[in-house]
């Protein structure tokens, strides 16, 4: 399992992953500590899940979270959006 960590404090992102890694010892974990890391490293790297921060600057964290949803989107015919709204 390949999780993706987007946040900008470092203590918050090994807080983070030490948490995963005590759930999922064989997991691994990329990290992000800007939009524009995590974009790339969305791009780049094949993931099961994304943690992102809401705060991680310069863009709003939902706005990256609405971009990445797009992203799935046109990837993968399988992938369905929840039904409900982010506000």
């Amino acid at each position: 399992m390949t999780f993706l960590v987007a946040e900008g404090s470092p203590e918050a992102v090994r807080s983070i992953e030490y948490s995963m890694r005590m759930c999922w010892p064989r997991c691994r974990v990329v990290t992000a500590g800007s939009a524009e890391e995590l974009l790339n490293n969305f791009a780049e790297t094949p993931l099961d899940a994304v943690v992102l921060d809401a705060h991680i600057g310069p863009n709003d964290g939902f706005n990256l979270c609405r971009r990445l949803r797009e992203t799935l989107m046109c990837r993968s015919s399988w992938f369905r959006p929840s039904q409900g709204r982010m506000t």
